[in-house]
């Protein structure tokens, strides 16, 4: 780490940035802003809350126009949001402990209605968690275990979008931003009164194009473009004082290019000498280093690839990636790219609440939620031809397509009744949940451009391959189908012991059953050997139940000072892997994840509330956490299933601080240090007695050798993957007036991450990286303008990158058909300059 960095950390360990926004102040003073939150499910101040929680408010997501999950990941420390192989891989992770496979360990809730879903073709949530922005009245990030609050999803923390509900005060406003690339976006929201005292509504519309700061360099087309069109429609029905009902309905289409990705391989193909090299097998690729396999002879003096030997991706990963390095290959059907992804979703829900009395009240709240995505990529990420010299050798590689769609559709019902007087709160819940997901998987693999079929088959027929697909045509449709049910109750009694002291006891039981279908004609790589398929239908299923309890006890030290401490437990459900798309449901089952998790915080306010100083420690236990793990099957071909981890833990603390200088100068700054570990993972326990589709016992591959380092794929110490241990944000304003009625302002913001393994032997990763932001403004109460500058310096750091088989080259020797690993690396946005514009009608 440079000295830049180290001094950043250093005043980032004591101080923090705080989510709430500094507004103007009045006549002498100039306090923080008092800010409101529903975490649990009722208003309160965010100072006296007994969780750790960042809110992002209206006016900030406005200034920011932050539009997407990564852009709420860039303002809150210890979140960090991640795309992995496709769009629809989406990953949030919480204080480190990240989810590689299985249901994302990060609920995502509009208006306390869940939305999270799992992919099944890929790892991650789904198209659906990274949901269109619009009409928001703040981002809730609430960190740690919180089922009996969000239900089902929040393993480790939860992200609760709260829309903006219409008032009687009229309010119609245009947003407009607009950057050197010629990316723009245009918001337009209107409410008010429809019947006096009794009904408002409002409408929303939005468009959004981000043009693609990228170029393939083989066809010209625009990567990293998006398109986002959408509109919502909300009531606010209060016929009575104590009855009022609330429903939202919006629909939204959302477009993306490809992304920019640079495949990172380690081992080149190029041959300089077919005589030196009689097996074709290539050379080590930049970054890359030769790694003998535990439990074998190793590379030898003169190391090459061989069944003890293999190149391995180590160090930091994509440093001098950049848009030349891009090896996109072309759709061959329209020799344009692909297509990328598109998505509809449609998500409504309503709300009723009724007050009894003074202390009783109930609420009902309904959620139905439907996401159609299709998404088209290139899977393999590289257009490389290979080499052959027929008929004496020729290399071996594929191409290969990415042609999925997926239907999803949620329905939610939770009822819950609750009871407020002066020294007892309590609160009963019952939820029911429901989720239908058909996934399609269309992929196309067919032999790489330069290899020869003729050469190349009678090394393969010994295996039982006589035929190899060279059509890019050639595919089968593999359909499945998951449908997940949730049914828990859950309840929290708070007793106020004195004035200060408060214990609340909170628990919910659930039970999930999920059922999954697939036809078993695995056309990923296989399909490129034409082996016969027979459509052959299979079913799973999985039930699981659990108690998770929490217990708090928060304390008001003075006026300005509050500390809590909470033990609470998580729970994730098993399940079956999917993500290696063969369709077939029987095998690759994995248990349940549960954690337990330790928090103390302080939250508290100085210098007569001019300075704010929120922390917390954390210690998590986590047990059984689902890791993805490759295996050759029956056929030599590496496949992927998911294995229960013994032990990890993740233990750390965070710290965050605003401070109002004066009424005019503010600064903020947070840091997050997490360590996040296996404790207790080794791979051969962990897959004792899994069989494969048929019926051969699974082993420990090679690969997994070499990232663990032993024979045993034991990876007990290393690091999570994804976990970044340091995080902070730090930043600056001033603002003053200008005449009369209207003021300016100018912010500066950093953001700092430390490197990121991508895979979990700890060999790879992703740099650390600083981000600094620019921006100033001229606002009146009627309108605002601001200039924006986005990665000031410029920094071409990648911020994700992820592990990827090269299924385009993979080297034939007398031992067989082998397989190498990159690593796909994702071009970061450049530094980039605009405008945005805010006006207010009224």
């Amino acid at each position: 780490m440079n000295l830049r960095n180290k001094l950043f950390l250093a005043v980032a360990a004591f101080s923090s940035y705080s989510s709430v926004e500094v507004l103007a102040q009045s006549t002498s003073d100039y306090l923080i802003e008092e800010v409101v939150v529903t975490a649990r499910k009722r208003a309160e101040n965010l100072q006296t809350v007994p969780l750790a929680i960042d809110a992002i408010s209206a006016s900030k997501l406005r200034e920011k126009n932050i539009q997407d999950l990564q852009s709420v990941a860039k303002l809150t420390p210890g979140l960090v949001f991640d795309v992995g192989l496709l769009p629809n891989d989406t990953r949030p992770v919480i204080r480190g402990l990240s989810a590689d496979r299985g249901r994302p360990n990060v609920a995502v809730l509009v208006d306390g209605i869940d939305i999270s879903s799992e992919a099944m073709t890929t790892a991650g949530g789904g198209s659906s968690a990274n949901v269109a922005l619009m009409d928001l009245e703040r981002v809730e990030v609430v960190k740690g275990p919180q089922s009996v609050l969000y239900g089902r999803g929040a393993f480790t923390g939860a992200i609760n979008y709260v829309t903006k509900r219409p008032s009687h005060e009229t309010d119609i406003h245009m947003d407009v931003d607009m950057d050197e690339y010629n990316s723009h976006s245009l918001k337009f929201g209107a409410a008010g009164t429809m019947i006096e005292d009794v009904l408002a509504g409002g409408i929303n519309l939005a468009y959004a194009r981000g043009e693609g700061t990228y170029e393939n360099p083989n066809t010209g087309g625009e990567l990293g473009g998006s398109e986002m069109t959408g509109a919502a429609l909300s009531f606010n029905w209060t016929p009575t004082d104590t009855f009022s009902a609330f429903t939202r309905l919006e629909y939204s289409e959302q477009k993306y290019t490809s992304r920019p990705i640079v495949f990172a391989r380690s081992l080149d193909n190029a041959v300089a000498d077919p005589f030196a090299d009689p097996f074709l097998i290539g050379s080590l690729a930049d970054g890359a280093t030769w790694s003998g396999v535990p439990g074998t002879s190793g590379c030898g003096a003169v190391p090459n690839y061989s069944d003890t030997c293999r190149p391995h991706l180590t160090g930091p990963i994509g440093t001098h990636a950049k848009e030349s390095d891009i090896d996109l290959s072309p759709n061959p059907e329209t020799g344009n790219d692909f297509e990328g992804t598109n998505s509809e979703n449609f998500r409504t829900h309503l709300e009723l609440s009724w007050d009894l009395d003074d202390n009783y009240n109930v609420i009902s709240l309904t959620g139905y939620n439907k996401n159609n995505s299709y998404i088209q990529e290139d899977f393999d990420v590289s257009n490389y031809t290979l080499v052959s010299f027929p008929p004496y050798a020729s290399q071996i590689g594929f191409s290969a397509d990415s042609d999925s769609s997926h239907e999803m559709e949620q329905f939610s019902q939770e009822l819950r009744l609750s009871f407020t007087s002066e020294n007892w709160d309590w609160m009963v819940s019952a939820m029911y949940w429901h989720e239908e997901l058909t996934s399609t998987l269309g992929a196309a693999w067919w032999l790489r451009d330069g290899a020869d079929v003729d050469t190349l088959l009678p090394y393969l027929m010994p295996a039982g391959i006589s035929e190899i697909n060279t059509d890019p045509n050639f595919s089968a449709v593999i359909p499945m189908y998951r449908e997940t049910k949730h049914a828990s109750i859950a309840g929290s009694v708070a007793y106020r012991i004195n004035q200060a002291l408060r214990v609340t006891l909170e628990a919910r039981y659930l039970t999930e059953d999920i059922d999954y279908q697939g036809s078993a004609d695995d056309q990923t790589i296989h399909g490129a050997f034409v082996y016969p398929t027979f459509g052959l239908m299979t079913e799973n299923s999985r039930s699981d139940e659990a108690f998770l309890p929490r217990l708090t006890l928060d304390w008001q030290i003075n006026d300005d000072v509050f500390a809590y401490g909470n033990v609470a437990t998580g729970f994730k459900p098993g399940g079956v892997s999917t993500t290696g798309a063969s369709g077939d449901m029987r095998t690759g089952e994995y248990d349940p994840e549960k954690l337990t998790a330790f928090e103390i915080g302080v939250k508290s306010l100085w210098l007569d509330k001019s300075l704010q100083v929120n922390g917390a420690v954390f210690h998590n236990v986590y047990t059984d956490q689902q890791i993805p793990f490759n295996y050759t099957n029956a056929w030599g071909v590496l496949n992927t299933s998911i294995a229960n981890a013994g032990e990890s833990q993740s233990t750390g603390f965070e710290v965050d601080v605003q401070y109002n200088v004066n009424q005019n100068f503010s600064l903020w700054m947070s840091y997050t240090y997490s360590d996040a570990e296996f404790k207790d993972f080794n791979l051969s326990d962990a897959i004792q007695g899994q069989v494969d589709g048929f019926g051969r016992s699974l082993e420990v591959s090679t690969m997994e050798k070499i990232e663990a380092g032993n024979v045993e794929g034991d990876f007990s110490g290393k690091s999570l993957p994804f976990s970044a241990k340091h995080a902070a944000n730090v930043g600056v304003r001033f603002e003053d007036q200008v005449g009369v009625d209207m003021d300016y302002f100018v912010e500066l913001s950093g953001t700092y991450q430390s490197k990121r393994y991508i895979e979990k032997g700890n060999q790879g990763w992703i740099p650390e990286y600083t981000l600094w932001d620019l921006s100033a403004g001229l606002r009146s109460d009627q309108w605002s303008a601001i200039l924006y500058v986005d990665n000031v310096l410029d920094d071409d750091t990648p911020r994700s990158v992820l592990g990827n088989p090269d299924y385009g080259h993979m080297p034939l020797t007398m031992s067989g058909l082998g397989l190498t690993f990159g690593a796909n690396v994702t071009l970061p946005e450049p530094r980039t300059a605009g405008i945005r514009f805010n006006y207010e009608f009224y």
